[in-house]
């Protein structure tokens, strides 16, 4: 009798930028008054913190994970630049991103959720993609409060299959 392995998901683990941010009213501006919105990014602004894969087995145990480490945190600011930059790459779609910049606590948070065990890998640089192949306009800095995670459960990392979501908020006042 052959042993079934349960499938594994692809999870990211973001911060959602607030709608009324300058970078997610960028967004929904350029979606309305684009012809071809398949260069920007899904979904509303946002940042990806890691991301992890799992086998439905484990999915509890990383929920529970992630919802004790955001009971235990509180908000960090956080400061987004309005210039887009790109990496050197030699993609035929240049892909653009505004720059986070995280205080000093709120390095030692993000370093915190790392060291959860949550996530296969964190991002070296935090940033909201704002889309491929031409610089989108500046947009206006945007200083906030980085205040909880969302978790979205997609059915690979390249299909990309929205599959659900959760949302922890920072639960700990400082």
């Amino acid at each position: 009798m052959q042993e079934t392995v349960p499938a594994s998901a692809h999870y990211e683990v973001r911060f959602v930028l607030p709608e009324d941010s300058p970078a997610h009213q960028a967004l929904n501006a350029w979606r309305t008054n684009s012809d071809d919105v398949s260069e920007l990014p899904k979904g509303p602004a946002h940042i990806t913190l890691g991301e992890f894969t799992c086998s439905a087995d484990e999915e509890g145990n990383k929920l529970r994970l992630l919802a004790e480490f955001c009971k235990r945190s509180c908000p960090e600011l956080l400061r987004i630049e309005g210039k887009a930059r790109h990496p050197r790459t030699k993609r035929n779609t240049i892909p653009y991103f505004l720059p986070v910049h995280l205080t000093g606590s709120g390095k030692i948070l993000y370093q915190s959720l790392w060291e959860t065990g949550v996530l296969d890998s964190i991002k070296d640089n935090l940033h909201v993609s704002v889309g491929r192949g031409r610089p989108p306009s500046e947009i206006a800095e945007w200083e906030g409060y980085w205040n909880g995670v969302s978790l979205l459960k997609l059915d690979g990392k390249r299909s990309r299959n929205y599959l659900g979501s959760w949302d922890f908020a920072f639960q700990h006042s400082s």
